[in-house]
């Protein structure tokens, strides 16, 4: 005799997660993360490009005022070594 009662076989679910990252070094995400960004907001690239040129410009000032104040302390300790000897020898 065949058992006919229909019972519900004990059901096993799975389940995946995948979790994808990336990363990039650089002022500017790769082209095709800027096409993505447009797409989302049309001129997002164009100000992401111009945020990291400004950014850019505003590092390179910083970058010459160091420079110069380090060359000034440079002089400045030079002098200060020196002038003890010129005055020595006047």
């Amino acid at each position: 005799m065949k058992n006919t009662s229909h019972q519900n076989p004990q059901q096993h679910v799975e389940s995946v997660e995948i979790q994808q990252t990336t990363h990039f070094a650089g002022p500017l995400p790769p082209p095709e993360t800027l096409a993505q960004y447009d797409k989302i907001v049309p001129g997002a690239a164009e100000r992401i490009i111009s945020m990291a040129e400004k950014e850019m410009e505003h590092r390179h000032k910083s970058e010459d005022k160091t420079t110069k104040s380090i060359i000034g302390l440079q002089h400045f300790q030079l002098f200060s070594l020196l002038f003890p000897f010129l005055c020595c020898a006047a």
